[in-house]
């Protein structure tokens, strides 16, 4: 049996027609940025991660990038990370001349650590951008009183987490949660996208202008970039949106059946999964992670390793993060898609028990 590690024709078949039908929408509008299915696109957006204000744009790391600089973070000043994610997370404190700090992870789900954060916060110490990961998200009540109690801006990375609220607790939201639409994620571009949220007034306004080359309604006023959705693409994610709750159950009913099925042994940990999670990714850690992906492979079963580095490797940081640098020595990341079959995950589990157990 051949198992792709992700095929997005499956959602694009079920949904052909409406996808089709937007897609002839938009070109028979003549309107092909900035319009309507864009305005829509982005009241939705808002809805989702429950705050007032939603700018679409290029990428997620652009959504981060924004958001950083319309905050004032900039030349020299230090950012909190996790040393675990995808490069896309750190990239955008690089290009504002930052530095990025990183924080170790948690060993059960590899989410940054919240207790290792404080220590790290001096004089030049300005944001915390929160990763949330594999479908997990951080408790941001503790990673908001920490940044209160320092008075430090809190960016969300929420490229894995779309359609998952974190625990706020009595605390006030982010200043910024920044989400991807890559077609790996659970809603996704036909090619890519991202997006901001805000509460805040004045850095939605900004963000407005970055993404376009600075413009506003008097003219292009400072300095900008070139970083939209279109509105093919918007039009098409809107879809997913509305069929948001479908997908989520979908995806429960998968990751519950991989818990279910693969055996937990002293050769295979499962990742610890919230109840709300969105399930972006099923990730499990070998010893013989390398050894299995290939024998998987034999099989026509596609896996990916998700992250073979730790961030900090990246950017010759040679602190000591030993649970990241665990993590990217035996993570596999196990197909979960729109449409996988629950005969594709048995084989998936039934292969696996078989070669590690």
């Amino acid at each position: 049996m051949q198992i792709p590690y992700l095929d997005l024709s499956r959602l694009y078949n079920w949904q052909k027609e409406n996808f089709d039908l937007a897609l002839q929408e938009v070109l028979n509008s003549g309107r092909y940025m900035d319009g309507e299915k864009t305005q829509i696109c982005e009241d939705n957006i808002a809805k989702i991660f429950n705050y007032k204000h939603s700018i679409t744009v290029g990428s997620c790391s652009d959504a981060i990038y924004f958001s950083l600089l319309a905050a004032g973070v900039g030349k020299d000043d230090e950012v909190l990370l996790t040393s675990f994610s995808f490069v896309g997370s750190v990239m955008p404190i690089y290009r504002l001349g930052a530095r990025a700090v990183f924080v170790d992870i948690d060993p059960k789900n590899a989410l940054m650590e919240t207790g290792n954060i404080e220590k790290l916060i001096n004089k030049n110490t300005k944001a915390i951008v929160a990763v949330h990961l594999f479908g997990n998200t951080l408790d941001m009540e503790v990673i908001l009183k920490i940044a209160k109690k320092h008075n430090l801006i809190v960016i969300e990375d929420a490229a894995q987490s779309a359609g998952v609220e974190p625990n706020y607790g009595s605390e006030n939201k982010s200043d910024f949660v920044c989400t991807s639409f890559d077609p790996t994620k659970v809603i996704h571009a036909f090619g890519t996208g991202g997006a901001v949220v805000t509460n805040n007034e004045i850095y939605f306004e900004r963000i407005k202008k970055y993404r376009y080359h600075g413009k506003d309604n008097k003219g292009f006023e400072i300095p900008g970039y070139n970083s939209r959705m279109s509105e093919i693409q918007c039009a098409k994610l809107n879809i997913q949106i509305d069929m948001l709750q479908e997908i989520l159950e979908q995806r429960k009913h998968i990751a519950n059946k991989y818990f279910e099925l693969l055996k937990e042994s002293d050769k295979i940990k499962i990742t610890d999964y919230q109840e709300n999670s969105n399930f972006h990714k099923i990730v499990i850690r070998t010893a013989k992670r390398d050894w299995l992906k290939n024998e998987l492979e034999k099989l026509g079963i596609q896996s990916m390793i998700h992250y073979p580095k730790s961030l900090n490797k990246y950017f010759g940081d040679t602190k000591n993060y030993p649970e990241a640098l665990k993590w990217s020595d035996e993570c596999l990341s196990l197909p979960i898609f729109y449409g996988i079959k629950d005969e594709e995950v048995n084989c998936i589990c039934e292969q696996i028990n078989r070669i590690v157990c």
